[in-house]
């Protein structure tokens, strides 16, 4: 697979694609690859976004680790940003708290404008 430069106007999706599946490709053989991720990259591709473990449950697990961090002053300014991430989805009112943390590529494609797929 070849990745060129994202470039303006109708070039730049088909290059974001390619670069989307040469970065799953890339993490698939390396300690960051999983099976979680061989399922869900091309499910999320296909804007399928099924549910494994709702994002409305994900969501406790950042909010306790920003509400113990709080509790000792401790600065954590990535989960809390990924916690909003993940709040983004829950809050959309299109059902997508009810999807899994794949449903952070609707965040994405909200703030872009864009929607991938294969």
């Amino acid at each position: 697979m070849r990745i060129g430069f994202i470039g303006p106007g109708i070039m730049g999706k088909p290059m974001a694609k390619n670069l989307l599946r040469a970065g799953c490709e890339a993490i698939r053989g390396g300690l960051a690859g999983s099976t979680v991720m061989n399922a869900k990259a091309p499910m999320m591709m296909d804007q399928d976004f099924r549910p494994g473990f709702r994002i409305d449950l994900h969501i406790k697990d950042p909010g306790n680790v920003v509400d113990a961090a709080r509790t000792v002053d401790a600065p954590i300014p990535l989960t809390q940003t990924v916690l909003e991430m993940m709040k983004a989805p829950h809050h959309d009112g299109a059902g997508a708290g009810a999807c899994d943390h794949s449903a952070l590529l609707k965040y994405y494609q909200k703030l872009t404008g864009k929607v991938l797929h294969h």
